[in-house]
């Protein structure tokens, strides 16, 4: 028997820093998504073309939309991974709980969510970079080619909560098929059987479509902030039935 008990704090903390150093090499695989999301950006979107006895005009509009997509995808299957049986064994070194080994969980994605999105921005400004100089006699139009700092402060900060708000759904997803396998299956199919009731595809669902087209940044950040606590607060309270062996 141990003279002085761990606290709860420090025993979350140590998960903490062994789980950024075990699973450094996801942020390798982040490096690929982003690059090829850059590659895949600079192909343009929504092309157009038309001439005339003295010109020729092509248009192409570039965003970095798909950066921040497979960005969130990313953290999507990271915070599955991190609910495989292998990585609940990992937490038997340390003298743990389910509650702990969850708020450390949490603090790495939280960690995860906002690495991915500075790097997603940074991936965004670099994309519009290679298009300049690649481009040069081409003319740029567009209000957001050249952003300010507090257009790209406000870019991070909104790619932080979305995912954030993501990679917690995919924690959920992944506890829960620990739990019952067949949920792999049941879930999506569950989630395309709503998109058929609702006449929609899957990205117009009302459930996404009340995050998505919140307006007001205070709202939004309310909105997944609370959705975020309610998943959390859920997790930690059936993941006992969760064992983990050694």
């Amino acid at each position: 028997m141990y003279l002085t008990e761990p606290s709860i704090s420090n025993i979350v903390k140590q998960q903490y820093l062994f789980k950024l150093k075990s699973y450094l090499g996801f942020y390798f695989g982040l490096i690929v998504v982003q690059t090829l999301a850059i590659l895949s950006s600079l192909n343009g979107t929504n092309g157009m073309y038309s001439s005339s006895n003295d010109f020729d005009v092509e248009m192409n509009g570039y965003s970095n939309m798909s950066i921040i997509a497979f960005t969130i995808i990313w953290g999507f299957i990271i915070s599955i991974m991190i609910t495989t049986k292998y990585s609940r064994r990992q937490d038997v070194s340390f003298i743990s709980n389910h509650l702990t080994t969850n708020l450390a969980n949490a603090a790495f994605i939280l960690t995860m969510s906002i690495v991915s999105s500075l790097t997603a921005i940074l991936s965004g400004n670099l994309s519009r970079v290679i298009l300049y100089f690649s481009n040069k006699d081409s003319i740029f139009l567009g209000e957001h080619f050249h952003s300010s700092p507090t257009e790209l402060l406000l870019s991070f900060y909104v790619t932080i909560l979305y995912v954030l708000l993501v990679s917690i759904i995919g924690y959920l997803f992944g506890m829960l098929v620990q739990l019952f396998k067949p949920l792999v299956v049941i879930i999506p199919a569950a989630i395309i059987a709503v998109a058929s009731i609702e006449q929609t595809d899957v990205t117009n669902l009302s459930m996404i479509q009340f995050f998505v087209q919140e307006s007001s940044l205070l709202f939004f950040s309310l909105k997944v902030l609370i959705t975020v606590c309610l998943i959390m607060g859920s997790i930690i309270l059936f993941s006992s039935r969760l064992e983990v062996r050694g």
